[in-house]
């Protein structure tokens, strides 16, 4: 039974659904584009419509913001109401007229810093969580947001700027905190990626199942070398399948008391951090489609830390493999 929609019957919403994330959005879409358009749901407003275009039955939902969220109305879509086409509806459209799918590309490098360098991929604008491994001492709230001094002044514009208007502005003791954390960015990279390089050829020496794309065997391995800077190896996060979620959990317990890191779902940190993503991060993600995703429920995700002595590492890990069978 769907929790988010509330249509009475699977013929109120159509086989082909538009789908952008503010509801407003689809309000809007619904009465100036479809023709006899009729709102189906209205919870959490949330508003979904369905209507025809040219014809063609067509319903457009609201989903909210970020991946999870869209997920929950994608899944109860199809699951509930037989969808047969969802349709990402972008906001191209809204900064200039002339503006056309893809030219502007967006890039979260949050997870790769100084291995990616996506300006110099296309992209055109770059945003970072500084809070992760730019700054990497887990002590600050940060982002970053790169681009062209045209679309920066834009943003900052005493008028009508975004960054003016909502003050997402850093204090001078945060900014100069992080700026000197930045002058050892390019060594902590370095030492993150060894040691993540070193556990994925343990883990896969003792038979775990990991995931890790500076081996061959990932499916991504050659798309990653295609694109990364030579020098700072493939990142520092790692993960293996401990197959069920209560065996992760009670891993991750006996891990952290014998000191290898911290149970907790942030990265870049100078200690290892590890967390269950099923139960954590992606947790608004209906189970049917993490399994749908391949996200194993006992999925352990590993920010590896700059541990000076990473086979002590792998060997507390192993034990607590070991211990938590008994």
């Amino acid at each position: 039974m769907s929790t988010h929609i509330n249509a009475a019957n699977k013929k109120d919403i159509a086989q082909t659904v538009l789908m952008p994330g503010d509801p407003l959005r689809a309000k809007f879409i619904a009465e100036n584009f479809l023709e006899g358009a009729k709102c189906y749901n209205e919870i959490r407003g949330m508003y979904g419509y369905t209507g025809t275009y040219k014809g063609v039955p067509v319903s457009v939902q609201g989903s909210g913001m970020g991946m999870p969220s869209i997920g929950i109305y994608s899944y109860e879509l199809y699951k509930f109401y037989n969808v047969d086409n969802i349709i990402r509806i972008g906001s191209c459209g809204g900064f200039t007229e002339d503006l056309n799918i893809f030219d502007v590309v967006l890039v979260d490098n949050t997870f790769t810093p100084m291995i990616f360098s996506p300006y110099q991929l296309g992209a055109d604008v770059v945003v970072y969580s500084m809070t992760k491994f730019i700054n990497g001492k887990n002590d600050c709230v940060a982002g970053a947001i790169c681009g062209t001094a045209e679309y920066i002044n834009s943003l900052i514009d005493v008028n009508d700027g975004t960054a003016m208007l909502l003050g997402p502005v850093l204090d001078p003791m945060r900014s100069s905190s992080i700026l000197k954390n930045l002058h050892t960015l390019h060594i902590r990279m370095q030492k993150h990626s060894e040691n993540a390089m070193y556990l994925a050829k343990r883990f896969k020496e003792v038979g775990f199942k990991y995931n890790y794309p500076g081996l061959p065997e990932h499916v991504d391995h050659e798309l990653f070398k295609s694109m990364m800077n030579q020098g700072y190896g493939f990142g520092g996060m790692i993960s293996i399948d401990m197959g069920t979620a209560e065996a992760a959990s009670k891993i991750m317990e006996i891990i952290q008391d014998k000191g290898v890191g911290y149970l907790a779902v942030s990265l870049g940190y100078f200690k290892t951090l590890f967390s269950n993503s099923g139960k954590s991060t992606s947790s608004e993600v209906p189970e049917e489609l993490q399994k749908e995703m391949g996200m194993s429920e006992g999925l352990i995700r590993f920010s590896v830390g700059l541990d000076n002595d990473i086979e002590r590492t792998f060997q507390l890990i192993a034990e607590a493999v070991e211990e938590s069978k008994r």
